[in-house]
């Protein structure tokens, strides 16, 4: 295998590595913190559509 084949394979593998942890990672900070709970009733977010809810 050549030094940019390797390269390659390495590369590729760190971007699955990264794809796969990422998300596990960042949805367990998120449920330590309690981050989540913003909208106790999240579909409706407080009654309202949550495209045009206002946020500020």
């Amino acid at each position: 295998m050549s030094s940019r084949q390797k390269w390659t394979h390495r590369l590729a593998f760190g971007l699955v590595v990264t794809t796969l942890l990422l998300p596990v990672l960042m949805g367990s900070l998120t449920t330590t913190l309690g981050a989540g709970m913003a909208f106790l009733d999240w579909p409706t977010s407080d009654g309202k559509n949550i495209l045009f809810y206002d946020m500020f």
